[in-house]
């Protein structure tokens, strides 16, 4: 679970009307900018609406690092096909990690792949990175651009950092993994573990998280030795710089997953809003000043103690304790709060397909975006890599259309009371508390050939409280009318 830093931007009305007077009511609306977070911990785009996301993780932790951009393929690729795939399913967001192939001969993901060399940035990369922005603007896909990292590097069986970011005295090969196993024998040609080696855990390579030489790196990390943290505050102003005028950029993930330290120097680091206040939270600070330097206008998205996010407890148990766990900390912070990960991917059993529909059920209850891990395999088994619509073995699975097709209202013109689902009947509804002022329509997301073969029909209660259009053919437009405050929208099958 992933909070967002709460982003003070003032909308300007006028922009928000100008926009609005060029467009007719029955065409497509441009893609919003996402603005801030309202007291309703809801996402609030330029125009006043209330914004929703549903999406899937596009993420490649092994070699090459990169989707294939040329031609599609069930394993790594994003392209044109699979852009139009997603849209079609209602997803409207992707989680974009900085984590691409690198020139040079240079290993490593993430910010290795950024910038394999201290102050050099691979501008190839860049690039890569903004074709998929530009492609998934395109089909009406907004991009969450984050900073992914498990395990921290390649030399901890992870991956992550660059290699020049490590203390030169940090000597893995004397201990690692210690002290959860006996030190690794077999290291490749640029001093790594081998895959037969990390793969000694198999499904349990979090523990890794566990070991002295991992510990003594975040450490240093935190430290800022070698001036490690403010080269990754300086990277992430390359990023925003180059980012910024994207409209379909939803924002800034400063760094999937940190570690909390060093845990053996400082056991309480583990315990709740510890490492948040003594390591995250300068950390965060930084970040995000870099980041307003030379973008004021999208989020910055940050992270509590993974094991123990704060305050509430961890992310296990019940889906619908977790994100009340997590709603407590948006309102006590002040930020917003979203999904970015969660088990989604294809395990061969359909029990596990009835909780991914919990999951997402639940987020339509305490009206929550989310982000399913995630949509193709994107490299090996390793470090959680399953796909679910393409499964491992690149298996097209009709089983998730109905999860990510479900009707769902993507922003709303005013404030939302009530969003329902019923995946039995497909009827749709929302409840809405209605602003006409908002010169932007409530827009429904619907997957025709999933849910409504036959085509639809859509009731709006009282009569005459709303115009509705077909803009395209997975997205209602509907606009409140004047006089009107509580709305009620039923979509349904024929």
């Amino acid at each position: 679970m992933k909070l967002i830093a709460s982003a003070l931007i003032i909308t300007i009305a006028t922009a928000a009307q100008l926009v609005a007077s060029q467009v007719q009511p029955s065409q497509p609306f441009p893609l919003s900018r996402v603005t801030h977070i309202d007291s309703h911990r809801n996402f609030i785009d330029e125009h006043g609406r209330t914004m929703f996301f549903r999406g899937l993780n596009v993420v490649v932790k092994k070699s090459p690092y990169a989707p294939s951009l040329d031609h599609f393929d069930p394993f790594d690729s994003f392209t044109e096909e699979d852009a139009k795939l997603l849209s079609d399913l209602n997803v409207n967001v992707i989680r974009l990690e900085t984590n691409l192939s690198t020139t040079n001969g240079c290993s490593g993901a993430l910010w290795a792949g950024i910038e394999p060399v201290r102050g050099q940035y691979n501008e190839t990369l860049l690039g890569q990175l903004k074709s998929i922005t530009t492609l998934a603007q395109k089909y009406g896909i907004y991009v969450l651009l984050e900073a992914h990292q498990d395990l921290m590097s390649e030399r901890f069986c992870g991956n992550g950092l660059p290699d020049w970011a490590f203390p030169t005295d940090l000597n893995i090969k004397s201990n690692f993994p210690s002290p959860i196993g006996t030190a690794f024998k077999n290291y490749d040609s640029r001093g790594y573990p081998t895959e037969e080696e990390c793969a000694t855990l198999g499904n349990n390579w979090p523990l890794y998280s566990f070991t002295t030489a991992i510990n003594n790196a975040w450490d240093a990390f935190f430290k800022n030795e070698t001036g490690i943290r403010d080269a990754f505050s300086t990277l992430w102003t390359k990023l925003a710089q180059e980012f910024k005028e994207y409209p379909n950029l939803l924002g800034y993930e400063i760094l999937n997953e940190p570690w909390i330290g060093n845990l053996f120097k400082n056991p309480a680091l583990i315990l709740p809003g510890v490492a948040d206040y003594k390591k995250f939270y300068a950390l965060w600070s930084e970040v995000a000043n870099s980041i307003r330097s030379v973008d004021g206008k999208h989020l910055v998205f940050f992270e509590g103690n993974l094991m123990y996010p704060i305050p509430q407890g961890p992310n296990i148990g019940p889906v619908q304790v977790t994100m009340a766990a997590r709603k407590f900390d948006a309102n006590r912070l002040g930020s917003g709060y979203m999904l970015t990960e969660f088990q989604f991917w294809w395990t061969g059993n359909l029990h596990d397909i009835a909780g991914y529909l919990k999951v997402i059920q639940q987020a339509d209850e305490y009206q929550q975006s989310i982000i399913g891990w995630k949509y193709k395999k994107y490299g090996t088994a390793n470090l959680g890599d399953f796909g679910s619509l393409y499964d491992n073995q690149g298996i097209y699975h009709k089983e998730y259309e109905k999860l990510l097709g479900r009707t769902f209202a993507s922003a709303v013109q005013g404030v939302p009371n009530k969003i329902h689902f019923d995946d039995a009947t497909a009827i749709f509804t929302l409840q809405y508390t209605a602003d006409s002022l908002i010169q932007a329509p409530t827009e429904i997301r619907i997957a025709p050939a999933v849910f409504y073969p036959q085509g639809y029909s859509v009731d709006v209660s009282p009569a005459g409280a709303a115009q509705y259009y077909a803009a395209s053919v997975g997205v209602i437009n509907v606009w409140a009318a004047s006089g009107f405050s509580s709305i009620t929208i039923k979509v349904h099958p024929k």
